[in-house]
């Protein structure tokens, strides 16, 4: 596990510098006297178009050199394509002010009269809201969102394309949100609309979100159905981004079965499908699930090596939205090894990443009475786990974390 370590470290710093490269590469297209003006910006949008999720640090200063030089151009298309893909690296990038430029890029598209990239926009911005907690901006962006969607026809495949990419969006925002009925519904929808288009790699995506929606709702023989009509789709189009992230939703429903063995060969094969397409983000989100199952097994320097892992990867800036869960995990390794200054300080860094947000996490209050209890601080343990309870009543929510935190 060192050798592994040693390897994201030296590969964290030589990726950083072929990313310093690409950016070179990105200023030098701006140089070149046989290119016009428009094919510049196409060059350099294309390239953002391909890299932004897996080199984000690249496509922000590109997306901001593209947008820079539309408007010495003129070119307010092209600006808001700039602000739009500046936004999703930032997205990725996990900053905290990404909302700012899809509200001038969806401003930008509806000036222009282009309302399907508006709507996009739009669907980020809802996504943006409700991860901030932010029912006032929520509410404003659904209204613009349902004003916006009502103004487009279906009669053309690309109203049908704009229509099925609203109500896939609306499924998962409403998934998010444990509305599951609304979540249902979108979701049904995008899948006529799916194939209505005759398009397999959009309704392998909803067979994807059917099989969570299900899962939640306890039916897992049925989300099993739709998992494995996801996979089929997904291998016959040898689509490795929907194969990972399908094996992660299986070896998700398999945890809340409680047949974690079961989840953690699923988890690996997930991991192995992300490092194939390199989709950083997959990559990082099966990881950290891994660890969580070696961890619900009791392997606690096993997993205790993997959330490790996972951290140094955090170092590329993507993912940090999963950096409480890897300090709690770290945390509650520790404290399942006696180390209890580790583990305090692993449960104070979790506390300070949910303070951004506002979050407080009933499984992060457990591990903390856990590790009052190993300490032998009685009162301080039972306040806390008191405390927990009283969370896990009052947001409807459980976490099989807790089962090894005391």
């Amino acid at each position: 596990m060192k050798n592994v370590y040693i390897f994201l470290f030296v590969f964290s710093l030589s990726f950083s510098a072929f990313s310093q490269m690409k950016m070179r590469d990105v200023k030098s297209v701006l140089r070149q006297s046989n290119l016009s003006d428009i094919q510049k910006m196409d060059s350099i949008l294309n390239f953002i178009k391909n890299e932004y999720q897996n080199d984000p640090w690249v496509t922000e200063p590109a997306s901001n050199e593209l947008y820079t030089f539309a408007v010495k151009n003129g070119n307010k298309e092209m600006q808001a394509k700039a602000l739009f893909f500046f936004a999703k690296s930032q997205l990725v990038l996990n900053r905290l002010d990404s909302d700012t430029c899809f509200v001038k890029a969806a401003r930008y598209f509806g000036e222009l009269n282009l309302m399907d990239k508006k709507i996009e926009c739009l669907n980020y911005l809802l996504q943006y809201a409700e991860t901030e907690n932010d029912e006032s901006k929520f509410l404003k962006y659904k209204s613009e969102l349902y004003s916006s969607v009502n103004k487009i026809s279906q009669t053309s495949k690309k109203g049908r394309e704009t229509y099925h990419m609203f109500h896939r969006s609306m499924s998962n925002l409403f998934l998010s949100r444990n509305e599951l009925d609304s979540a249902f519904y979108h979701n049904q929808t995008a899948e006529k609309y799916a194939t209505t288009l005759n398009d397999e790699e959009r309704l392998s995506k909803c067979y994807l979100n059917a099989g969570n929606i299900l899962a939640h709702q306890g039916e897992f023989v049925r989300a099993f159905e739709y998992y494995l009509k996801c996979k089929d789709i997904a291998m016959r189009l040898n689509n490795l981004e929907i194969q990972s992230s399908v094996a992660m939703a299986m070896g998700d429903a398999y945890v809340y079965l409680g047949e974690v063995g079961a989840s953690i060969s699923l988890f690996q094969e997930a991991n192995g499908l992300a490092l194939q397409c390199k989709n950083k983000g997959l990559q990082l989100n099966s990881m950290v699930k891994q660890a969580k199952g070696l961890f619900y097994q009791g392997k606690y320097q096993s997993a205790l090596g993997l959330f490790s892992g996972a951290e140094i990867l955090f170092m590329s800036g993507i993912g940090n939205s999963l950096l409480g869960e890897v300090y709690l995990g770290k945390g509650a390794c520790y404290k399942n090894l006696n180390n209890f200054e580790m583990a305090e300080k692993m449960f104070g860094l979790c506390q300070k990443e949910l303070e951004k947000t506002n979050i407080t996490n009933s499984s992060l209050v457990w591990n903390i009475a856990g590790l009052r209890l190993k300490q032998k601080r009685y009162q301080e343990a039972l306040d806390a786990f008191k405390k927990a309870r009283k969370l896990e009543i009052e947001t409807n929510s459980y976490s099989i974390i807790r089962t090894n935190s005391s």
